[in-house]
């Protein structure tokens, strides 16, 4: 069919001319997503290639064409980007997108471009081309380096799996197969960050140690910790400074950007309608009010995205919006938990625990996920020291120069990698601050947990 009449449909999808040749079966071709209908190839792409993994959780597909079409996704006005498909004759068998977020260079000082989006069989031949392709649009806007897996931001799916490719994966989280890791060593890149994910098993009431500190939290900086049950209410009255929090927390993070006030509305009008209000604990200031720490947790709707395969239509709403409305779920993903630059570090974390544990408790929570943390984020890590927690999933970001001044940037980076690890050898007891168990423990807390 490949250079037949049969095969119109194809050439306008490739782009090829009336009466050119369509490609052999096993000629692979890069192609330039260009419109809808391709967009819509692209982010299916996953769904087919990991159909019957037990682990994959499927993107909302819908979501995914929104995030990179201009005009539904606010991030895109200070953004360059592009998308390309990889076909085998008429078959797809990889894709890749290459993104600038120019705010992030501005705010780092930095000359990146990103990739994301990026998946594929395990072949040399289409992994390469596709990373190619991806590195040549980047040369156009003389980038030095190019840094992934990535969104455009911190909200989007970020790092390839390199650990726990058999623990399922969360809502917001990438999986990949095992092969993936393999090609980005063969291809010379090199760690840029790690993040780091647990399982945790949240206690059945609320520690002691977790009481007493959120008590003498709330007495010493004249805090209240509460939760608004009213959806109205807390769009109206919180969701400017629950972002705001956000913003102050997390934009001086790994390659964070801070969130624009059209990107803050979208979340705030995509996410909140769908986060059970009882889910979500907020920290204020009793004396004027201000928002100083919040967390928010809901429960995994993994089956229900690998039940619908992304798709929320006709029918694949219905077990997605069942699975977060639930008050029953046996396990919870916490989503974000924040505190104010001016409190991290006294305390306030319990003052959020000791409102929150028991809320988990009434849904019969079993594990808790703590979604990808960074490596070095003590403020994050220190916070479950004192639970029952398992070091299950590493993600990686991998970056590789492009110009003179991206090979001068590695050296610097390399060295800077040597010394910190010399450091934490010499440091020995503080090595691993979240010590890794074996898949054997795993199994006992699991046990030990029905």
């Amino acid at each position: 069919m490949y250079n037949s009449r049969q095969g119109q449909w194809l050439r306008k999808l490739l782009g090829i001319s009336r009466g050119g040749v369509l490609p052999t079966p096993h000629e692979l071709r890069i192609v330039r997503v260009t419109s809808k209908s391709m967009l819509r190839d692209f982010a299916e792409y996953p769904v087919s290639l990991y159909k019957g993994s037990p682990y994959y959780c499927p993107p909302l597909i819908d979501g995914d064409m929104d995030t990179l079409t201009k005009g539904k996704n606010p991030t895109l006005e200070h953004c360059d980007y592009v998308c390309y498909l990889a076909y085998r004759g008429d078959r797809i068998v990889g894709r890749i997108a290459g993104m600038i977020n120019h705010n992030c260079n501005e705010r780092w000082h930095q000359n990146r471009a990103r990739f994301g989006f990026f998946d594929f069989e395990d072949d040399e031949e289409v992994v390469d081309a596709l990373m190619d392709a991806v590195k040549e649009w980047a040369n156009d806007y003389a980038c030095d380096e190019l840094v992934g897996p990535l969104g455009f931001t911190d909200m989007d799916r970020e790092g390839m799996l390199i650990e726990g490719f058999s623990q399922v994966a969360t809502f917001i989280e990438n999986y990949n197969y095992p092969y993936y890791p393999k090609h980005m060593d063969r291809m010379g890149f090199e760690k840029d960050v790690d993040w780091l994910g647990f399982r945790i098993i949240p206690p059945h009431t609320v520690p002691e140690r977790y009481r007493k500190g959120a008590d003498l939290v709330r007495r010493r900086y004249n805090l209240e910790a509460f939760i608004v049950h009213d959806r109205k209410r807390l769009v109206e009255e919180f969701a400017d400074d629950i972002f705001d929090l956000f913003n102050r927390t997390y934009s001086n993070l790994y390659g964070a950007s801070v969130l624009t006030k059209a990107e803050t509305q979208q979340l705030i009008d995509t996410f909140l309608p769908l986060i059970n209000t009882d889910l979500i604990g907020l920290v204020r200031q009793v004396s004027d009010g201000k928002l100083v720490g919040f967390g928010v947790a809901m429960p995994s709707i993994t089956k229900a995205l690998q039940r619908s395969q992304g798709k929320l239509w006709p029918f694949g709403f219905i077990p997605i919006m069942k699975a977060l409305k639930s008050r029953k779920a046996e396990v919870m993903d916490l989503m974000l938990i924040a505190v104010d630059p001016e409190y991290q570090g006294k305390g306030l974390i319990a003052l959020i625990f000791d409102l929150m544990i028991p809320v988990v408790q009434q849904y019969g929570v079993r594990f808790l996920e703590s979604n990808l943390e960074l490596e070095h984020n003590v403020h994050v890590q220190v916070q479950w020291n004192f639970f029952r927690k398992i070091h299950h999933k590493t993600h990686r970001c991998y970056v590789t120069p492009l110009t003179e001044r991206g090979e001068e940037l590695a050296k610097r980076r390399r060295e800077k990698r040597a010394r910190e690890e010399a450091q934490r050898d010499e440091d020995q007891p503080n090595r691993l601050l979240m010590p890794r168990t074996s898949v054997e423990e795993m199994k006992k807390y699991e046990g030990e947990n029905r």
